[in-house]
């Protein structure tokens, strides 16, 4: 179908040049189904163009030979003898290296044919009887550099197959180990609740108990009551038989003095009742008895009413015991036959004094039994609640070592479920990984046999054109690719890559901008305790140009080491930023800045003395006070939407960083959590909260257990955590975390 025959690329000034392909047809002329494309390999990116439109007859050219112009950026001139395709819809066809044709500012002479071309009358001898010896000594060098290159793709491809078999086999190794850690897990989680299954039917037991025990203690403080009111009654017992002692004591005294009486009395009747001579005799005699003075019988008379009087009253019998009244009634009941044997009025009150000595010793006797048993009881109800508090006590003990014992078990559960759910996440990714791994070897293969049998003979024959139609090295490239995507992840590349810039017409609604510069200080003093991380994050905001500086401005960051350059312009509308190997001639920019990222923002913290002659600082080409463009980025006043919208991304662990350096470590009092951010096949990120503490960035998962996991785009983190979720992030665990860090975030961009 098509001949490729020349390749050459005009430099017209500016920054673009012209890349002109010139072929012949091998056959009659299709009509075109697709515009023409230009695709340029380059720093391991493609870029395409479209072919600019030429009118007809003014090209020069002759018979069944086309031309096809293209505009292409000057930066890629170094990349045009490299990889470099035409693409007509479905059909893509390798083009030799570009070269400068000479005298390019002159017209191309007409009369006789370039290098590799013909003039019209030869193509149309060609056409008429076939391709000349030139034509052909070209076709087959063409296709022995085709041999060469498909020999070599070849190669690399077979060395690519053999890498990503042997990724294939550790990927599958490291599924197999998932799926065993995941059983262990799973036999973890088992062995946990069947623990805590244990656990609470230990409890429910000691429950009961605790109910049954409860139980006794209500029945003993009932017996408590009981025993105090017998210590009441046990205190007023007391108290009489102390009043019934001192009763008794006066009566013994009054028994006492009676006996004295009696005694007085009976030698008082004896003297009487004996003959007279023998009380003169002993008178005589002087036996110490004399007779009764009329005084004495007086009183004598007086104490026999009176004992009579006490013998014709009842006698008083105390309430308690009800024993004692019936000793007490049989005792008056000899009293007549006491009184009636001494016949006197002495034995009648000897007789009551003892009746009355009787009844209050019983009296004491069983106050005395009752104040024992009530000692007893007392004595008893003291055992029982020291019995009961040690049980209650025990029980308590009991009690928390089990709560304690479930709260560690039900953690550990928690902590094994979410173990195993992470587990198991990662073995369906490596076996999706896996399985598009199977599929792209599978295509290469595929791709490496077509090539295989599509080689040229060694003859330097040319290669038949079904076979150049079928091999198409875009598939191949786009298998390649398929296959790094599916085996390993790819690089972010934000601290030395830029991102793309924004659209053209970016409206930034007034619910996303801020009162105040709230980067601002954030990046002073990440810049004074960490560079590195300052500068990337000034790199990531370069797409926020326009936004934070209005005047036009261009410049470049020249990274060096290999980096590249990051050529940045910023006229009308959005700013345009390229990613280059070096940088553009100094009279088309205002200013260069020669360093790393962290030698940048050294730079811009730096004073003018230590900015010209210090040391890890970087170099200013050009006009110094348009570096105010540079440092106005950090004064952008847009919240993390804002940004996200004008075309600023940032990847997972530098957006949690510039969340924990946005939260005062005052506002995350009395809160403890984790939360993480998985990107793919990235290792995950986790932002952890602790009581008051900094937070903290970390790339380890903390035993505490994890709150709440995002998945989704590495570059959607700054949304995910601002509050907006698209459709490709995923949210699983509790929502409390996240709210708490949307509300943070929006008070540091708002205070």
């Amino acid at each position: 179908m098509l001949g490729i025959e020349t390749v050459e690329w005009i430099a017209e000034g500016g920054e673009n040049l012209t890349v002109r392909v010139t072929g012949r047809w091998r056959r009659r002329r299709p009509a075109w189904s697709a515009q023409p494309i230009l695709v340029v390999e380059a720093a391991g990116r493609r870029f395409r163009f479209p072919a600019m439109p030429e009118p007809p007859s003014v090209t020069g050219i002759g018979p069944g030979m086309w031309r096809i112009s293209f505009a292409v950026p000057a930066a890629l001139a170094p990349e045009l003898g490299g990889r470099t395709w035409l693409q007509l819809g479905a059909v893509v066809v390798p083009l030799p290296a570009a070269v400068e044709p000479p005298g390019q500012q002159e017209p191309e002479p007409t009369p006789e044919p370039a290098a590799g071309e013909t003039s019209g009358a030869e193509e149309v001898d060609q056409a008429a009887v076939g391709a000349s010896p030139q034509s052909s000594e070209l076709a087959a060098e063409d296709a022995r550099r085709r041999a060469r290159e498909a020999e070599e793709a070849t190669l690399e491809l077979t060395a690519r197959v053999e890498s990503l078999e042997r990724q294939l086999a550790a990927a599958q190794l490291e599924a197999q180990q998932l799926s065993g850690q995941l059983s262990e897990r799973e036999l973890s989680r088992r062995a946990a609740e069947q623990r805590a299954h244990a656990a609470q039917a230990q409890r429910r037991d000691l429950a009961r108990q605790l109910a049954a025990r409860g139980r006794d203690a209500e029945r003993a403080r009932e017996t408590l009551g009981e025993l105090a009111a017998a210590e009441e009654r046990v205190r007023g017992l007391e108290g009489a038989l102390e009043t019934a002692r001192r009763r008794v004591d006066e009566a013994e005294q009054v028994a006492a003095a009676a006996t004295a009486a009696r005694q007085r009395a009976e030698q008082a009747s004896g003297a009487v009742s004996r003959p007279p001579a023998e009380a003169a005799s002993e008178e005589v005699t002087g036996a110490g008895v004399a007779a009764p003075s009329p005084g004495q019988r007086e009183r004598l008379s007086l104490e026999h009413r009176l004992l009579a009087r006490r013998a014709s009253t009842a006698s008083r019998v105390p309430s308690e015991p009800p024993a004692v009244p019936a000793r007490a009634a049989a005792v008056p009941a000899r009293a007549p036959t006491a009184a009636a044997a001494g016949g006197g009025v002495g034995d009648e009150l000897v007789a009551a004094l003892r009746r009355e000595l009787e009844t209050r010793a019983a009296s004491e006797a069983a106050l005395r039994v009752r104040l024992l048993d009530a000692e007893g009881s007392l004595a008893a109800r003291g055992l029982i609640e020291r019995r009961t508090a040690d049980t209650l006590a025990r029980l308590r003990q009991e009690f928390d070592g089990l709560r304690a014992a479930f709260e560690r078990e039900r953690e550990a559960r928690k902590a094994a479920e979410q173990r195993a759910a992470e587990l198991s996440s990662q073995a369906s990714g490596s076996a999706e990984r896996s399985r598009a791994a199977h599929d792209a070897i599978a295509e290469l293969r595929r791709a490496l046999e077509q090539l295989r049998t599509a080689t040229p003979l060694a003859s330097g024959e040319p290669q038949p054109e079904s076979a150049r139609d079928v091999v198409e090295p875009e598939r191949l490239n786009d298998a390649r690719q398929r296959l790094r995507d599916a085996i390993a992840p790819q690089p972010l590349g934000a601290a030395e890559g830029i991102p793309a810039g924004a659209p053209a017409a970016v409206r930034i609604p007034e619910a996303e901008r801020t009162s105040r510069a709230w980067l601002e200080p954030i990046w002073d003093r990440l810049a004074h305790t960490d560079p590195g991380l300052a500068g990337r994050l000034l790199v990531e905001l370069l797409p926020a140009q326009r936004e934070a500086y209005s005047e036009r401005v261009a410049y470049d960051l020249v990274f060096g080491s290999g980096r590249g350059c990051a050529q940045v312009t910023a006229r009308d509308g959005a700013p345009v930023i390229r990613h280059a190997d070096g940088p553009r001639p100094r009279n088309e920019v205002d200013f260069q800045v020669l360093g790393d990222p962290a030698a940048i923002a050294r730079m811009l913290i730096a004073g003018p003395l230590r900015r010209r002659f210090g040391r890890g600082v970087a170099r200013v080409r050009g006009r110094r006070d348009r570096l105010a463009a540079l440092r106005s980025l950090v004064g952008v006043r847009l919240d993390l939407h804002g940004l996200h919208r004008i075309g600023v991304r940032f990847e997972p662990e530098l957006a949690l960083r510039l969340a924990a350096l946005m939260i005062d470590p005052a506002w995350t009092g009395r809160e403890s959590f984790a939360v993480g951010y998985r990107a793919g096949g990235s290792p995950t990120v986790y932002l952890l909260v602790r009581d008051g503490a900094p937070v903290q960035i970390t790339t380890e998962a903390p035993a505490s257990g994890i709150a709440a996991t995002i998945s989704g785009p590495a570059d959607s983190v700054a949304l995910a955590i601002a509050g907006e979720r698209p459709r490709e992030v995923t949210v699983t665990g509790e929502e409390w975390p996240l709210a708490l860090l949307r509300k943070w975030i929006k008070r540091a961009q708002s205070d």
